[in-house]
């Protein structure tokens, strides 16, 4: 799971998004309101804006991330180990 924080009218609200799930936040209109962006560019999430409404939907792709970071983590170990023979 992680947590989207968002401000609307100067108020920061939270929101826990599980991982793999899409949801429509009726009050996030625009991606200027959203506060942890560093989220967006870590994978985390991904901005998705449907055609036909003014809404921003946001999908959580922790998952993914938490794969990758597996995978980093994986191939660092192989680095040190692969140094130390």
């Amino acid at each position: 799971m992680n947590t989207l924080a968002y401000k609307v009218g100067g108020i920061t609200k939270s929101e826990i998004i599980p991982a793999g799930s899409v949801v429509d936040l009726l009050d996030l209109n625009n991606f200027n309101q959203i506060v942890n962006k560093h989220d967006f560019n870590r994978g985390w999430f991904e901005a998705i804006k449907e055609e036909n409404k003014s809404e921003l939907v946001i999908n959580s792709v922790l998952e993914k991330a938490k794969k990758e970071a597996e995978e980093y983590s994986e191939e660092e170990v192989k680095k040190v180990k692969t140094k130390n023979k």
